[in-house]
């Protein structure tokens, strides 16, 4: 299903998304803003802008990667990594792994009665930056790929929001990752296709000396 909405996602214009972020910043922070209040009014189109904007700001850094989170979710301490993906999260802010990890997080500790608000505050985040990379391309072709600004954006929307059981292969058509899996309930196998030419552009003007 995710296939077929996705074939009427737009062309994704990164060129007029850094014009507008670099020449309008204070609109992209009424962007965020809302964003960060979990609108559901925002559209498709202003979505776009606050995900892929976001690389087009001095606050964006892929390299910067909070691992523990993930540790203290695994390690079955949810208070931990909940407080640890909020504090990343103020850092940054579009990152659909550590929005996933808060929500998983909180949903884990559902039954103490008190995470109702922060279950529904981080799904309706997660949601927004989800349908943001989705409205990017129709993921099925080199020539109309699902965009990401960050490679463990890619990891979580294949595990979580796709729900990917396997990734067989990972190669690359010209600079689009084709990355080869197999589908809940189907064991034919499929290619997705991912830009990270944001996060790739980064490495490339900020090499690690």
């Amino acid at each position: 299903m995710f296939l077929a909405t996705a074939m009427f996602a737009a062309a994704l214009d990164l060129t007029a998304i850094e014009v507008e972020v670099k020449m309008h910043p204070e609109n992209y922070r009424e962007l965020l803003e809302r964003f960060e209040k979990a609108d559901t009014t925002m559209t498709a189109n202003e979505l776009r802008k606050l995900y892929f904007g976001y690389s087009f700001t001095t606050d964006y850094d892929p390299r910067e990667t909070f691992p523990e989170v993930e540790a203290a979710y695994e390690a079955g301490d949810y208070e931990e990594a909940l407080r640890l993906a909020e504090k990343a999260l103020k850092l940054n802010p579009l990152s659909l792994d550590l929005n996933v990890l808060a929500l998983a997080s909180a949903d884990r500790m559902r039954d103490t009665g008190k995470m109702g608000e922060k279950i529904l505050y981080y799904g309706i985040r997660a949601d927004l930056v989800a349908t943001a990379i989705l409205e990017s391309g129709q993921g099925t072709s080199a020539a109309s790929p699902f965009s990401v600004i960050a490679s463990a954006d890619m990891q979580r929307l294949l595990r979580n929001v796709l729900g990917i059981e396997q990734i067989v292969d990972r190669t690359k058509v010209g600079g689009i990752d084709a990355i080869k899996v197999t589908l809940p309930g189907n064991d034919r196998r499929h290619i997705l296709y991912f830009d990270m030419s944001r996060e790739h552009q980064y490495f490339q003007s900020h090499p690690i000396h």
